[in-house]
């Protein structure tokens, strides 16, 4: 709902970090990020989203 900075992380099922897909400042509203996973193993992963000092994490599963 506000300006702020936001980091969006991806990991694996172990916790391994893979990538820092966003680490900006973003205005107010709603955002889309594409994201290339076409390097990756199918399987499921992690996002994890921090912005105004709370985190949000989603477990994605990537078919190929």
């Amino acid at each position: 709902p506000n300006a702020g900075n936001a980091r969006l992380k991806l990991y694996n099922v172990k916790g391994q970090l893979l990538e820092v897909l966003a680490d900006e400042l973003y205005s107010q509203g709603k955002h889309n990020l594409a994201m290339d996973m076409s390097e990756y193993a199918s399987g499921i992963y992690i996002l994890s989203l921090e912005s105004a000092g709370k985190k949000l994490q989603k477990r994605i599963t990537l078919m190929k």
